[in-house]
């Protein structure tokens, strides 16, 4: 019965806020340190709650053997990094990152950056970033 009340009574809001960026326009960048990734920026005002971070993205290097690196950055702190490299020019991958940070009340800036591994041109197309304030 317990579990029953719980499931029910947190299944219809398991949050209190959500804030999403989306974009879908091709980006590239030649940088070898993090740079903003175009459009994947979220300004959220919360409370002293956990935040769950999730961003996915496609993205390739035009070099053999290079790679794309993004990492999730909150007030400018890194958090949660991933790195896609391949054997072949031009091959696209799949980066699909998620963190729970806990964040003090107030104002924060959520982001994405990203580089090109050791040289290339690292582009991105299709890129999500969602952070949502929980409940708990």
């Amino acid at each position: 019965m317990l579990r029953g009340m719980l499931a029910s009574e947190h299944a219809a809001t398991p949050h209190t806020q959500r804030a999403d960026a989306y974009a879908s326009d091709s980006q590239t960048t030649t940088s070898l340190t993090g740079v903003d990734m175009p459009n994947m920026l979220i300004n959220m005002t919360t409370g002293a709650k956990d935040v769950l971070i999730i961003f996915t993205c496609e993205v390739k290097n035009n070099t053999a053997g290079d790679g794309v690196t993004v990492a999730l950055q909150v007030d400018g702190s890194p958090v949660h990094g991933a790195e896609f490299d391949s054997a072949t020019a031009n091959q696209w991958g799949v980066l699909a990152l998620s963190r729970i940070v806990t964040l003090t009340a107030g104002a924060h800036e959520i982001k994405v950056v990203w580089a090109a591994v050791t040289g290339g041109t690292a582009a991105t197309a299709y890129r999500a970033l969602q952070v949502i304030e929980l409940k708990y």
